[in-house]
């Protein structure tokens, strides 16, 4: 069949574009054809379908694009025109490419099946986190201003309105549960949490699908006394409880590897505090980070927020690392405590300590051991083979029940 696959972005800007082009990969190694679609940006890798991607605007007309970009319309249009593809599957697209798809999908009587990343269906600020960082469910029942009392989009009052007024006009105007044909969740706590807000979400023909890996041949048993924190660094992955952790134990090795919004304030606080045992590697991908994933001792992933799943759980398993994570939102589904790695209560600095003075006492073989049941969890829920063919399933599902 042939794919119509839509995103945001077209370049590794975080977990969600792993998994977009991750899907177009393997669509395309088990016989499919695959169409992308994208927004222009700078940053975007080179792709042969690029004249079709929309502008996002600038300055008033971005703002607008945001409620409705009439570029999409007329660019996905000439693309489903040109291509005809059989289904369209959609990731990040709230706040960019926007609601606008619809027009266009709908014209050509595409199905359309989404992957559920965020919480941007049920929460304006998408992540269920106030203007102060903290935990919030204000918005349950369609109560998005919430959103500008609490200024929960990053503490702005201005972005916050936008953001919520974007909500109640989409949900009346494009409503997703009219517009989608099938979600994909990442995790059960996801497709819970957009359940508890809206009971129209269980309406929606969806099924749980977790992210695909690629793993190693075999759980790596060799490793070094150190603890890695990889990926993005902003407030609400919880690095800064990790730099409270490693100043109570200066003689255990802590190295973090990611940029972000927090890089420079994060750096600084170490230094402050003269945090000799934390380095800060910058950013790495591919075989370079893959050597630094599997040779620590434990992953820790320290987040503060409802996660919806944690590829930095999932990638460490598959090369056989455990790893230490808050028990919030995703990961505690997918961390079998004592087993697979440690749970710690998220934001709790002398809880994470616990974890790690736990983690860093037991005998090599026991970490070898977690180590190998991590990898036997990832063969279990995560192969990339067993991804694609429930994927390809749920299309198959859906374009026989469009066409009915």
């Amino acid at each position: 069949m042939k794919v119509l696959l839509i995103n945001n972005f077209y370049y590794l800007r975080g977990g969600s574009e792993t998994v977009y082009f991750k899907t177009g990969q393997l669509l395309k190694e088990y016989g499919h054809e695959v169409v992308w679609f994208s927004l222009s940006n700078p940053d975007n890798y080179d792709c042969e379908y690029s004249n079709f991607f929309a502008d996002s605007g600038n300055g008033i007309n971005r703002m607008k694009n945001y409620f409705y970009n009439r570029d999409v319309v007329e660019k996905l249009s000439a693309l489903i025109e040109r291509e005809k593809p059989d289904i369209a599957h959609v990731h990040l697209f709230w706040g960019g490419i926007g609601p606008s798809l619809f027009v266009a999908l709908k014209k050509y009587d595409v199905p359309l099946v989404h992957t559920v990343h965020d919480y941007r269906m049920i929460c304006p600020a998408y992540t269920l986190r106030n203007g102060h960082g903290v935990i919030c469910e204000k918005c349950k029942g369609d109560s998005y201003y919430q959103c500008v009392i609490n200024k929960c989009c990053k503490g702005s009052l201005a972005k916050s309105l936008m953001m919520s007024l974007e909500m109640y006009w989409r949900n009346c105007r494009f409503s997703p549960l009219l517009n989608i044909d099938a979600m994909i969740y990442v995790s059960s706590f996801i497709r819970d949490m957009h359940i508890r807000f809206d009971p129209g979400f269980a309406n929606v023909y969806n099924e749980v699908i977790y992210n695909p890996v690629k793993g190693l041949d075999n759980p790596y048993t060799d490793f070094e006394n150190y603890f890695l924190y990889y990926g993005r660094l902003s407030s609400e992955k919880g690095v800064d409880t990790l730099l409270e952790a490693a100043s109570l134990r200066p003689d255990i090795s802590f190295k973090i590897v990611g940029k972000g919004p927090e890089e420079d304030n994060l750096k600084k606080k170490a230094s402050l505090k003269g945090l000799n045992n934390v380095v800060f590697i910058g950013f790495k991908s591919g075989y370079e980070l893959i050597d630094i994933v599997k040779n620590a001792l434990f992953v820790i992933v320290p987040s503060e927020w409802y996660e919806s799943l944690g590829l930095t759980v999932v990638e460490p398993y598959s090369m056989g690392r455990p790893v230490i994570a808050a028990s919030i939102g995703g990961l505690a589904e997918i961390v079998d405590n004592n087993k697979t790695g440690f749970l710690f209560e998220p934001g709790n600095v002398s809880s994470l300590v616990q974890a790690i003075d736990l983690a860093f006492s037991l005998p090599r073989e026991k970490v070898i051991k977690m180590g190998e049941n991590a990898y036997d969890y990832y063969l279990c829920h995560f192969k990339e083979e067993d991804y694609i063919q429930k994927v390809v399933n749920l299309y198959n599902r859906v374009i026989e029940k469009h066409s009915e």
